[in-house]
């Protein structure tokens, strides 16, 4: 059963709850939360490549445009990776998620670490602009990081299963640049 928080993202943009049927991630764009109607919804490049490499284990993972909506595509340069909403639908989704955000973030980084001074021993100052979502005992949780790319490592590193998206992240994650999990009822 979808939860309402979801509920009224999908009814805002007509779509039905049957086109959700076996779904266990979605990767929506990153204004979905805000647009008001889906010509002003945009897809970063980021979370584009994050569903094309979903789509590409196990999970059934579905983006707005699978679901009748066209967004447009947004490319940023920069050293920031935008991946847009992302929601958890099942148990299954988040380790995959997870472990698919951290391995792009960090072969992107050394790779631009690599094209830099090989002498120079700073950070990529990569920042990370990610919104996960996860539904969990009939609860919508979410963890917005906006952030250093180290830190949502760590974040990520600290997800295991869905219930923990409820847990207080570590003292030392917190900062500023970050909201840490929550519950929206």
């Amino acid at each position: 059963m979808i939860v309402s928080d979801l509920q009224r993202v999908l009814s805002h943009f007509g779509i039905q709850p049957n086109q959700l049927e076996a779904v266990d991630v979605l990767v929506l764009p990153e204004n979905v939360l805000t647009a008001v109607d889906a010509t002003e919804l945009v897809d970063p490049d980021d979370s584009i490549y994050l569903a094309k490499h979903l789509k590409q284990t196990t999970v059934v993972c579905k983006t707005a445009f699978d679901l009748g909506i066209k967004p447009k595509a947004k490319h940023r340069r920069g050293g920031e990776f935008w991946f847009g909403v992302v929601w958890v639908l099942s148990e299954v989704g988040l380790p995959i998620v997870r472990d698919i955000i951290k391995t792009y973030i960090t072969e992107t980084c050394l790779r631009r670490k690599s094209a830099s001074d090989p002498a120079e021993d700073s950070d990529t100052g990569a920042r990370i602009h990610l919104e996960l979502k996860m539904e969990c005992g009939g609860q919508t949780s979410s963890i917005a990081i906006d952030g250093p790319a180290s830190q949502c490592i760590q974040i990520l590193n600290s997800l295991r299963k869905p219930s923990e998206l409820l847990v207080q992240c570590p003292p030392a994650l917190k900062s500023k640049s970050s909201s840490m999990p929550s519950s929206d009822a």
